[in-house]
């Protein structure tokens, strides 16, 4: 959030600019990134298992040569748990290390299931030991009760803090419930055991002597964006058909026909607007098409950026056509290979979602398009050209047609969200002001590192001192990460400020 001020005795604008916290108000979205102290932490040791470690200015994470092991528990800051997942493009657990003796051995976070005391290091034990959770009450099974199937790597920093993204675990119902309720459990790969030595970590725990080393949550911001596909055809290299056009139609049609080994295959074209974004800022892609009745089997539609153009057409099964067909790109020009040029080196299997419903048999498929995304060239052909969707034509079916008649943009006899879309994710900066400017009764403020189509929220108040005495005046959207905002000024006025945030 940027503040800035005016006053109205200066004859230029004589700006102080303030770069300050987001608010911690319920109900305002904080796009600045977030550090959040983790301030319980503990850890167990099997070579002392009745003993507690909540006040040591470390959490030992180890494993020795003769099977002792050390392994770290915290719990996640509440703040964690008030933010929907949805606006989260990362949430990172971060400890730091100042000795790194892992030799190459990961260390893995799991949520933890069940709570524990974090103790002050009494004896006897008050707190978390490895044999119990609390001091007094054994975990079901000794060195601590966590759930191995949500187990997150840890990734070394360059910095000395091991960070942990766990934004994937809070989007998980059971994954969220245990790490919010009850924490995590850190541990070194323990096995095979090292002939010698002891592999670990010694992180600097809430209570170190180093504030800066101590652990905290990075909390950085997303904002969730769906665009429609519009422009969609398929292909079909059935001999009746491969100079037809199907831009109009009502699906986008995938199969491979066990009769004469004819196919089809999808063509469309990504929104513009995800052109915008700078592929560091994309936290997640995903293409979705439904089908309102999945024939597929056991076959798997993959997705293959096209590496010339095409034009959609208006035909629906009907010649001459004026757009893609079999043999045409455009209805006139030839593709290099009947059926579409594509980069077979960029393959994306589609994920068959859960089926809606049982009796009709239909889903959405999606198909993550965020690594192509940060792929030059694979971005440059998808933003360029669009995509086509093949399901497995190998080997031909012996009977049956395997297929996914998918709704098209066309088909207006859906609903919006059962057409094609592109949904994307895009870590949310905070808006900068670098330049403001009075002239002819007009505040102008240059706006900076706005993330495009995200509301930039422009506040005003003209007293900094008075208690909830912002009131807010307009919502900026820029399709670009640069824009001016300008408004008039009451011949009153000798001074204003104004502040600056995004809204996800």
């Amino acid at each position: 959030m940027d503040t800035v001020s005016f006053r109205r005795r200066a004859i230029r604008w004589p700006a102080r600019i303030f770069l300050a916290g987001l608010l911690a108000a319920a109900g305002i979205a904080r796009a600045a990134d977030l550090r959040l102290p983790i301030d319980v932490d503990t850890y167990l040791d099997s070579a002392g298992p009745a003993t507690n470690f909540g006040a040591a200015t470390t959490v030992k994470v180890l494993i020795g040569s003769n099977g002792s092991a050390g392994r770290g528990l915290f719990r996640l800051p509440t703040e964690v748990g008030q933010y929907p997942t949805g606006k989260l493009a990362k949430v990172e657990v971060c400890f730091y290390v100042f000795s790194d003796q892992t030799a190459g051995r990961a260390i893995r976070l799991y949520p933890l299931t069940r709570p524990f005391a974090e103790g002050t290091g009494a004896i006897p034990a008050d707190g978390a030991t490895w044999n119990t959770s609390d001091g007094a009450n054994a975990w079901t099974v000794a060195g601590g009760d966590f759930d191995v199937n949500f187990p997150v790597v840890g990734v070394a920093g360059g910095d000395g803090f091991f960070r942990w993204d766990v934004a994937a675990l809070l989007a998980q119902p059971s994954a969220r419930s245990n790490l919010l309720a009850h924490g995590a459990l850190l541990q070194i790969e323990e096995s095979p055991l090292p002939p010698s030595g002891t592999p670990r970590a010694p992180f600097t725990s809430s209570e170190g002597t180093t504030a800066s080393q101590r652990p905290y949550v990075h909390v950085a911001f997303a904002a969730p964006l769906s665009f429609a596909i519009v422009d969609d055809a398929y292909l079909d290299s059935r001999a009746a058909n491969v100079a037809k056009n199907y831009g109009a139609a009502i699906t986008v049609k995938t199969l491979v026909n066990s009769s004469d080994a004819s196919v089809c295959r999808g063509l469309f074209r990504l929104p513009p607007e995800i052109g915008l974004y700078d592929p560091a800022d994309v936290v997640s892609a995903k293409a979705y098409f439904y089908v309102w009745q999945d024939n597929t089997a056991d076959r798997i539609v993959t997705l293959y950026p096209l590496t010339r153009p095409f034009v959609e057409g208006s035909g629906n099964d009907t010649a001459p056509a004026d757009g893609a067909t079999w043999s045409t790109f455009d209805g006139t020009n030839a593709w290099t290979s009947p059926g579409g040029d594509f980069d077979t080196n960029f393959p994306v299997v589609g994920v068959k979602e859960t089926i809606l419903d049982e009796a009709q048999h239909d889903r959405f498929f999606s198909w993550d398009l965020a690594p192509l995304l940060a792929n030059p060239a694979a971005r440059s052909n998808l933003l360029a050209h669009g995509a086509l969707l093949m399901i497995d034509e190998t080997p031909v079916p012996a009977t049956g047609m395997p297929r996914a008649p998918f709704t098209s943009s066309d088909d207006l006899s859906y609903a919006p969200a059962y057409r094609p879309r592109v949904d994307v994710k895009v870590a949310v900066r905070a808006p900068q002001v670098p330049q403001i400017a009075v002239a002819d009764g007009n505040v102008t403020v240059r706006l900076a590192d706005c993330t495009p189509l995200v509301a930039c929220r422009i506040e005003r108040t003209r007293d900094l001192m008075q208690t909830n005495g912002w009131t807010f005046v307009t919502n900026v959207v820029s399709t670009a990460a640069e824009t001016n905002w300008m408004e008039l000024l009451p011949p009153d006025w000798t001074n204003a400020f104004y502040r600056v945030t995004a809204v996800p």
